[in-house]
């Protein structure tokens, strides 16, 4: 007998040991919300939006999260519920998790500040900006514009350079035939024959081939010749 009330009052240390433990952990527990300060988050209108809220408890059972939206008075009013948003939680480890808020179909009415808050603790701000889609539509055709800017300019830039190298090497060649004693002149097509004698059968010609001719002054050209002329 004794030893039974020997293992009952130990067994009673024990518990009561444990008790004051795990008193102790709930008490070094603070629970908190964990949101980024400065979180902003963008989106067009017509798209789905999910905001995060991190949390850490100290109990085994599934936190209760609220959300609200800041006024233009700085209050944060609860947040109205409709069929476009829903919360749903997911577990991380034993004591965190997070808190979802999804909302589908967003408008600019959207727009706004959101928190979360789990008991006492507030979280930071969540910045929600909604633009319509025509500034989407803006901006990709402001990209699309760059993007044809971009490609004209290197295009230029491929034609500029194929032009200097075609330069480089009419020079270099022209350089390559002084050296051997020619000229890089371009030839003269002869005059044809009948613009030939079409000149030649002016009085103005006549009388000049024939003062060469008596005076022997135009090397190279003999009666015969002046004469087929």
């Amino acid at each position: 007998m004794f030893n039974n009330y020997f293992g009952k009052f130990f067994i009673g240390i024990i518990l009561l040991h444990l008790g004051m433990k795990t008193k102790g952990q709930e008490a070094d527990c603070l629970p908190h919300v964990r949101v980024h300060r400065n979180t902003v988050m963008n989106a067009s209108s017509g798209e789905d939006l999910r905001m995060e809220c991190p949390v850490h408890f100290c109990s085994d059972a599934q936190p209760v999260i609220s959300w609200c939206k800041l006024d233009d008075s700085n209050n944060c009013s609860p947040f109205n519920r409709s069929a476009r948003t829903e919360t749903h939680w997911q577990n991380l480890t034993y004591n965190t998790g997070i808190s979802f808020l999804n909302m589908k179909d967003v408008s600019t009415n959207d727009t706004g500040q959101y928190r979360c808050q789990y008991r006492s603790d507030l979280s930071h701000s969540i910045k929600i900006i909604v633009s319509e889609r025509a500034d989407i539509t803006t901006t990709l055709y402001e990209k699309t514009e760059k993007k044809i800017l971009h490609d004209i300019v290197n295009v230029a830039w491929i034609v500029l350079f194929t032009v200097l190298t075609v330069v480089c090497m009419v020079l270099f060649g022209c350089w390559a035939l002084r050296d051997k004693g020619k000229t890089c002149s371009a030839p003269v097509p002869p005059l044809e024959g009948t613009a030939m004698q079409a000149m030649s059968g002016t009085p103005e010609v006549q009388s000049i081939i024939e003062r060469a001719v008596e005076t022997d002054s135009l090397t190279g050209i003999d009666e015969d010749y002046v004469n087929d002329v």
